[in-house]
């Protein structure tokens, strides 16, 4: 795998925070192009059942009297959009050319997730995908984490 240019994208997701990054093989370093935050998505579930004012600002979630429509679980599908929105942004930007190479850091489920989501062409420069949550680690711990994983020993 061949991560020496500047055009290898590091993707750090969870439920409710996402960083894209540049990775930079010399010097090795990750420069960040885009963070998307969802703090919503770490609610209680209890919020998502209620439309008590303090859960979101009053504005009306659901169908009345915190009963939600279609029974979906509301914090799933919050996720399933937040991925969505991920993808969106990786896909439009595989279109530019912004990327040759990337690689996905995140827990499983969003990382099925993300790859349900993925354009096929996105799929074909995703040389590495990793089950784990790092998405709390300080960049040089990070740093370090990905280039052991793309260039192993």
């Amino acid at each position: 795998m061949n991560h020496n240019g500047r055009n290898t994208w590091v993707i750090v997701a969870d439920s409710s925070s996402c960083r894209i990054y540049e990775y930079l093989h010399h010097p090795v370093h990750l420069h960040l192009i885009k963070e998307l935050i969802h703090p919503e998505n770490q609610v209680k579930d209890s919020c998502f059942m209620s439309d008590k004012q303090g859960c979101f600002g009053g504005r009306g979630r659901t169908a009345g009297h915190g009963t939600f429509l279609a029974n979906a679980d509301p914090k799933q599908t919050k996720i399933n959009q937040f991925s969505k929105e991920i993808a969106r942004i990786v896909n439009n930007n595989r279109k530019k050319n912004a990327f040759e190479h990337l690689i996905l850091i995140s827990p499983p489920r969003m990382n099925g997730l993300l790859h349900q989501q993925f354009s096929k062409h996105v799929l074909k420069k995703l040389d590495l995908s990793i089950d784990k949550s790092v998405n709390r680690f300080p960049v040089q711990k990070l740093i370090s984490f990905v280039h052991h994983y793309a260039h192993p020993i």
